[in-house]
């Protein structure tokens, strides 16, 4: 039984896995924009990341972009409303 349970899981879990989702040009400079605006104006933003088949959304303030090794640092906001 617990090996029918573990491939259960597993299915499910698989099941439930996105594609690597692919930017075009023009996303990417909208992304900049934005990002550029969160560090130089504060503003809080929420980030998409793709991990491993799941999408994580991350919600913070920009605080540090390094271009050359494609990074950026965020301060992030905790949501007490959940």
């Amino acid at each position: 039984m617990p090996q029918y349970r573990k491939m259960l899981y597993h299915l499910t879990v698989d099941g439930n896995k996105q594609s690597k989702p692919e930017l075009d040009e023009q996303e990417f400079e909208e992304i900049g924009f934005v990002v550029m605006d969160s560090l130089n104006l504060t503003i809080p933003i929420r980030i998409t990341i793709w991990q491993n088949g799941f999408l994580k959304f991350i919600t913070g303030i920009v605080t540090k972009v390094d271009l050359l090794m494609k990074y950026i640092v965020l301060k992030l906001i905790i949501n007490k409303e959940h």
